[in-house]
């Protein structure tokens, strides 16, 4: 099915409303709404997050009203490109999206809010955003959120926290569905954009390795990470990729059949 997006044509991928955007248009959109200080909610979109929202439907109702939803795995960049015109020259890959939207930041002297990961990781990403990734930028503060229920519990504090620090831009990487459902009950009340993008703050912070550019080209990335963190992800890939692609299979053969339209 090909929709009209808020800002142009998207697509829906077993369900998901996921955008056809690039980079620039993505980052674009953050700086936009970050200038003028209001609310943004961006979800970086894998498999991962597409099954979880079918599974969920109230995850699946927030995902609808967020007004960004990029297609992050390459998966869903070809799911799209199956589904229909205009083909997308490249998936929107939350960490590289999160460097840039940093970058596009620093240069305009927007203050960014770090949410999620560890004290460590993050101390580690303040580092490295001062040395190679964006030197000049301002970072606005972080927070290393509880895990489990007690997440919830301290995200009013956290809340007016963040509104306090002046803070324009928020990465959030609290993990999937943690992260898009933290952003779509309390990304309206932050009051500026919020980037739900998973693991981008320990990836960019070298807490954990990035795949190579070939498995993240071919759609492996998964296998990377299965191969590296194997006790955390291998429940989740045993469960959502084979449902994935059957799914998609018996979805994309009823629309051939249905034809155009």
């Amino acid at each position: 099915m090909i929709g009209v997006g808020l800002s142009g044509p998207s697509g829906r991928v077993l369900g998901v409303r996921v955008d056809r955007v690039d980079y620039d248009e993505a980052v674009g959109r953050v700086i936009e709404a970050a200038r003028a200080g209001r609310p943004l909610r961006v979800a970086a979109a894998n498999v991962h997050v597409v099954m979880e929202a079918r599974d969920d439907p109230a995850l699946a109702r927030a995902l609808e009203a967020f007004e960004l939803v990029v297609p992050d795995g390459q998966p869903l960049r070809w799911a799209l490109d199956a589904t229909g015109a205009p083909r997308l020259p490249g998936r929107v890959y939350g960490p590289e999206l999160t460097r840039r939207v940093i970058v596009a930041a620093a240069a305009e002297g927007l203050p960014v809010f770090l949410y999620g990961a560890t004290r460590a990781t993050l101390d580690a990403m303040t580092r490295r955003i001062a040395g190679d990734l964006a030197p000049g930028a301002r970072i606005a503060g972080t927070i290393a959120p509880p895990f489990g229920e007690a997440l919830w519990g301290a995200a009013e504090a956290d809340v007016a926290r963040i509104r306090e620090s002046g803070a324009r831009i928020v990465i959030v990487g609290l993990g999937c569905p943690r992260q898009e459902r933290w952003v779509g009950l309390h990304g309206v009340a932050v009051g500026v954009p919020c980037l739900a993008v998973g693991a981008a703050i320990d990836l960019l912070a070298g807490a954990k390795a990035m795949a190579p550019g070939w498995m993240q080209d071919s759609g492996l990335e998964w296998l990377y990470r299965l191969g590296t963190e194997p006790r955390r992800t291998v429940r989740r890939y045993a469960l959502h990729n084979p449902r994935f692609a059957a799914l998609l299979a018996v979805d994309l053969a009823r629309r051939r059949l249905r034809g155009p339209g």
